[in-house]
């Protein structure tokens, strides 16, 4: 009985690709990271962070409720640097 990872089918010399899921998504998450991303903190938001969530996705604003959250952060980053002649 064979029992651990199956053999790989990639030549030698070849960067291996992770055998998991998992492994995949850390493998990308450090990659962005390693791109100057950031982990974001998980949680509940507040009933009004909520609320306006909501209208950003219903009119739009990203394709997902993440790409909303992102959008406005460097929208309001964008208005700060503008404000402040930073721009």
């Amino acid at each position: 009985m064979m029992t651990g990872k199956p053999a790989s089918s990639r030549m030698p010399g070849m960067k291996p690709e992770p055998a998991t899921p998992a492994e995949r998504v850390r493998a990308s998450e450090a990659r962005k990271i390693a791109a100057g991303g950031r982990r974001m903190p998980g949680g509940v938001m507040p009933p009004d962070a909520a609320e306006a969530l909501a209208v950003l996705e219903s009119d739009a604003y990203g394709d997902s409720s993440a790409a909303c959250i992102y959008r406005a952060i460097i929208d309001a980053s964008d208005r700060i640097r503008k404000a402040k002649g930073k721009a």
